[in-house]
């Protein structure tokens, strides 16, 4: 599974498109302010400050590779 850590930029939503279509597992960390992932069922909207709680979230759903988009 791949974590994604995606924030305001319009890049993620792209990627997003190709991981989809090559069905890898993934889930969204959601950083952007207007939450635009959060329809996502594998979505978790989290504060730039909350550290502590994406590590744990990338963990917990056992993630070996991530990969942060963001401004």
């Amino acid at each position: 599974m791949i974590g994604l850590i995606f924030g305001d930029t319009d890049f993620p939503k792209e990627i997003l498109k190709t991981i989809k279509k090559r069905k890898i597992r993934y889930l969204i960390i959601d950083l952007s302010k207007s939450k635009k992932f959060n329809k996502d069922d594998k979505s978790h909207s989290v504060s730039i400050g909350q550290f502590g709680k994406i590590l744990n979230i990338l963990k917990e759903n056992n993630c070996k590779r991530f990969c942060s988009l963001e401004k």
